[in-house]
């Protein structure tokens, strides 16, 4: 196993490497890091996946890489307002975010997020999906509401 050195440049004296030596960086994050705190995080309970949402209103899919023993960002999807809470499905079909003003089901997809189902509702502080995956709680400061996550219908 290699050994792992953290170095801090100015940006000035990044130019001049970068002119010096062809390719002197590697990209350990082509995707990125976050600009701003993480609010929230869901972790596959069947796959090496694990979801974030920051500040900087973004969300990121995240696999880990047994083979490599890194997590690499596999998408990032900006967002146009900002998150509060994020959930996955237990069988990482789908996600579900909620927002100040609505709830939205992302279907999960290899290389993206589809949005699936949206509804305008009072400030989701917190979301969650059953064990099973059958059911999707959605929760503000006094009211739960239960949604089928497959037919997007509100159960109680």
């Amino acid at each position: 196993m290699g050994k792992l050195e953290l170095y801090v440049f100015l940006l000035g004296e990044i130019d001049i490497v970068n002119a010096t030596f062809k390719e002197p960086f590697e990209c350990v994050l082509p995707k990125g890091i976050n600009k701003g705190a993480v609010l929230d995080f869901a972790v596959s309970p069947c796959k090496s996946t694990f979801l974030q949402i920051s500040e900087d209103k973004q969300c990121r899919v995240w696999e880990f890489k047994p083979e490599k023993k890194v997590f690499n960002c596999t998408y990032v999807m900006s967002l146009h307002e900002n998150p509060l809470a994020i959930a996955m499905h237990p069988q990482s079909i789908q996600i579900a975010l909620s927002f100040k003003e609505s709830i939205k089901i992302y279907y999960l997809l290899e290389d993206e997020l589809k949005l699936a189902f949206s509804e305008s509702c009072r400030t989701s502080t917190a979301v969650s999906y059953s064990i099973s995956g059958h059911l999707l709680a959605v929760g503000n400061f006094n009211l739960i509401n239960i949604y089928n996550p497959y037919s997007f219908e509100l159960v109680t």
